[in-house]
């Protein structure tokens, strides 16, 4: 197989670098492999996804699941832009989340509007209080939190920040102006 031919570090590399220059076959080939070598593993009580690398060991080695995890999450061109995109051209940053309890699936600007995606860590956590910051904003005051579907959400100002205030569970939110 490819993977265990190349070993864990550089297919974690090779499947980053591949997906980023939007070769597919390669990318299916390396993904295929690696799944069927590495051992991946959905932790549900901790919300957590790594791979196993067939080490038995207690916890999953930081540095393969850091690469894999990279790779996983990489479309074409994306790793490029982090080196091309200014932060300065950011209007906003979501902050404060209370990660693992709740993660940010996606946080992207569209049409001068923040889209934001939730999930929770384990269904024990879904409905549970949670807040983030929107930092960045030239005035807070003017900005407002809406979600999707009968999801209760709040928003208040917070010296610079837009503080958003919600529950835990796998939402969609439009923070606009």
């Amino acid at each position: 197989m490819v993977a265990t031919v190349i070993g864990e570090r550089n297919t974690g590399v090779a499947l980053l670098l591949a997906r980023e220059w939007g070769l597919d076959d390669i990318t299916s080939r390396l993904a295929t492999a690696a799944d069927a070598t590495y051992e991946p593993t959905w932790d549900t009580d901790r919300g957590e996804f790594t791979w196993g690398f067939g080490l038995d060991e207690e916890h999953p080695r930081g540095q393969f699941n850091a690469i894999m995890a990279a790779a996983e999450a990489v479309t074409a061109g994306a790793w490029a832009a982090l080196s091309t995109t200014s932060a300065s051209n950011i209007d906003g940053e979501v902050v404060g989340v209370d990660f693992p309890t709740v993660a940010m699936r996606r946080a992207e600007w569209v049409d001068d509007e923040l889209w934001l995606g939730t999930a929770p860590m384990n269904d024990a956590a879904v409905g549970q209080p949670t807040s983030w910051r929107v930092t960045g904003l030239a005035d807070p005051s003017r900005w407002t939190a809406n979600a999707f579907g009968d999801v209760p959400v709040e928003t208040r100002v917070d010296g610079r920040d837009l503080v958003v205030e919600t529950v835990v569970g796998a939402h969609t939110y439009a923070v606009s102006s």
